[in-house]
């Protein structure tokens, strides 16, 4: 019986060639902890999870409990959430409108912001500065040809009739507004006084 053959040593040769065809052959990626995740076990985890929120009262007294949701009985609006968001905090856009739009809400206040100043020569300054930046305003050429109309300039000479007209209503109404509120401190006061603890001291003999 022929003894058996002692194990073959590799050479350096052999351990290179090994080494690359380790090297070269590709990894087998490694299990993901509990297997792929699939739409029912995301359903799933998210009915867990809204079950969980329940049972800790995390939906209770919520604001609008108990009401319809605002807006379904409206056609989709993408921007919704923005425009929400500005009449909840009440903001003023008035900014962002185009310069034409500015001037002709403007013009809409101007008599009562005209009649707010306390000299003529102001009310006068004010008119003329409103004036001027119509003109600015016509000599920018439109941004479409669908751009709103220009506004009008205002009579200089009319507003500041009408404003030595109505100031004087505009002066005695502010001091009623004036003597009214003076009254109600004045009596605000006394009612303070009044309402403090007297203190009686005896005198010794």
């Amino acid at each position: 019986m022929d003894a058996p053959l002692p194990p073959r040593r590799e050479g350096p040769a052999e351990r290179g060639r090994a080494a690359s065809e380790q090297r070269a052959r590709p990894e087998e990626p490694e299990p993901q902890p509990g297997g792929e995740l699939t739409v029912e076990k995301a359903r799933s985890v998210a009915e867990q999870a809204i079950l969980q929120a329940q049972r800790e009262g995390a939906f209770e007294n919520l604001p609008g409990a108990g009401r319809p949701l605002e807006g379904l009985d409206r056609p989709h609006d993408p921007d919704w959430w923005a425009r929400d968001k500005l009449r909840r905090e009440n903001a003023d856009l008035s900014a962002a409108l185009p310069v034409v739009l500015q001037l002709r809400r403007e013009k809409a206040g101007l008599l009562e912001a005209v009649l707010a100043l306390p000299t003529e020569d102001a009310a006068r300054a004010h008119l003329e500065d409103f004036n001027a930046r119509v003109l600015a305003d016509r000599r920018r050429p439109p941004a479409t040809e669908h751009s709103p109309p220009v506004v009008g300039r205002v009579d200089v000479e009319e507003y500041l009739a009408r404003w030595r007209a109505g100031r004087p209503v505009v002066e005695a109404e502010a001091a009623r507004l004036a003597a009214e509120a003076a009254e109600a401190r004045r009596a605000h006061e006394e009612a303070e006084r009044a309402a403090r603890p007297r203190r009686w001291w005896r005198r010794r003999r």
